[in-house]
C-alpha cells in the first residue's frame, strides 16, 4: 500500500509540473483572478472597494505535507466606468515544496454607456509576474531498484536542472457582461478570460517550455426567490492544453431579520473530481465561508473521499465612512 501511495504521489507531482493551473472551489471569492474584467464590479450597492482572502489545503491523505494555496486580493471602482485591483497567490505542492507564486495588477473598463444601468459590458487586462521554484528532495523512477524492490534516495536520479527558480512576466485579458432588468427578480451574467497569453517559459532545464494558455468561461444568474432568500447558480468551464474542468456551483443567501447578518451556503460538483459543500455568514461588511471537497475521482480509492478544505474571508467597504476618514487622517 505504501508503494501504491508513493506512485500516486509521484503522479500528482508530475501533474503539478506540467499540467493545468491549480483550482479553487470558492472561485467566486477570487473573481479578479478568474477574470480581470471583474475588478471593481458586482459590489454591494454603495461600496467602493473589496478585500478578499482564501486559504486552501488538500491531498493530506496522499502526502505527509499537504498542498496549500493562499490568495489575497484588493480591488476598487473608480467613477463607475473604471475598476482597478491586484492579487497575489502562492501555491505550495507537497514534500518537494514545488512553489508557484504570482503577483498581478489588473484594470477594467465598462464600454457601455447605459442611462438605465441595466447593461454592463466590461473589458479587463491583467499583468504581473510569476515565480516557480522547487527544493531538491525529489525522487524519480531511475532511483527505483529492481533488485531490492525499493527506492534508493541516495542514487543518482539522472536529472540535471539548470535552475530551481524562475521569474517570468505574465498577462491575461477578460470580458464580462451582466444584465440587470428593472423590476425583475433575475440578473444573468457571463464572462470569458484568457490567462498566460504571454506564454511565459517555465523550463528548469534551460530549454523553452511555455505555460499553456488557460481559457475560463463562466455563466450564471442571480435569482431572488423571495425578499429574504436568493440563489446564484453558476457554471464554470476551464480549458488548458488537454486539461478540461467543468464545475457547477450553487450559492445561496438567506437574510435574517437583523439586517447586519445573513447566512450563506454552497453546493457544487466538479465533474469526475469532487462534490463541494460549504456554509458561511455575513456580518455587516464581512463575509466568511468554509467549504470542503469530497473526492469522487479514481484517487478516492487512496484518499477515502478526503479532498480539500477551503476558507474565505472578504470585506467590502466605502471610502467616505467615518472610520476610513479617521484612519486616513492619522497619516
Amino acid at each position: 500500500m505504501k508503494k501504491i501511495i508513493a506512485i500516486v504521489y509521484l503522479v500528482l507531482v508530475g501533474a503539478t509540473f506540467h499540467a493545468q493551473d491549480f483550482h479553487l472551489s470558492q472561485f467566486d471569492a477570487a473573481e479578479i483572478r478568474m477574470n480581470p474584467a471583474m475588478a471593481g464590479r458586482d459590489y454591494k450597492e454603495g461600496n467602493d472597494y473589496r478585500i478578499s482572502n482564501i486559504y486552501r489545503t488538500q491531498w493530506s491523505a496522499v502526502s505527509s505535507k499537504p498542498f496549500t494555496t493562499i490568495y489575497l486580493a484588493y480591488d476598487t471602482r473608480y467613477k463607475k466606468k473604471w475598476g482597478f485591483g491586484g492579487h497575489l497567490m502562492n501555491n505550495q505542492a507537497g514534500n518537494m515544496s514545488f512553489r508557484t507564486f504570482s503577483l498581478d495588477l489588473c484594470a477594467s473598463y465598462n464600454i457601455i454607456n447605459d442611462p438605465k444601468n441595466e447593461h454592463t459590458l466590461v473589458v479587463g487586462l491583467q499583468m504581473g509576474m510569476m515565480n516557480k521554484s522547487f527544493k531538491s528532495q525529489m525522487v524519480f523512477d531511475s532511483q527505483y531498484s529492481s533488485s531490492t524492490g525499493g527506492f534508493d534516495p541516495s542514487a543518482d536520479n539522472g536529472e540535471s536542472f539548470l535552475r530551481r527558480s524562475i521569474v517570468r512576466f505574465d498577462a491575461g485579458v477578460g470580458l464580462y457582461y451582466r444584465y440587470r432588468p428593472t423590476g425583475k427578480k433575475y440578473s444573468p451574467y457571463g464572462g470569458i478570460s484568457l490567462g498566460h497569453i504571454s506564454f511565459p517559459d517555465q523550463s528548469f532545464y534551460g530549454g523553452w517550455e511555455a505555460v499553456p494558455m488557460i481559457m475560463r468561461i463562466s455563466a450564471g444568474s442571480d435569482f431572488k426567490i423571495k425578499e429574504s432568500f436568493e440563489i446564484n447558480p453558476v457554471f464554470l468551464m476551464m480549458y488548458q492544453r488537454k486539461a478540461q474542468e467543468y464545475f457547477l456551483n450553487v450559492n445561496g443567501r438567506y437574510k435574517l431579520k437583523n439586517e447586519n447578518y445573513d447566512i450563506r451556503f454552497l453546493m457544487g460538483y466538479r465533474l469526475k473530481d469532487a462534490f463541494v459543500f460549504g456554509a458561511g455568514m455575513r456580518y455587516k461588511e464581512i463575509v466568511a465561508k468554509v467549504s470542503y471537497d469530497i473526492n469522487t475521482s479514481y484517487l478516492s480509492n487512496y484518499t477515502h473521499g478526503r479532498g480539500g478544505f477551503e476558507i474565505s474571508l472578504a470585506y467590502q467597504g466605502f471610502y467616505r465612512s467615518e472610520k476610513f476618514k479617521t484612519f486616513i487622517g492619522k497619516f
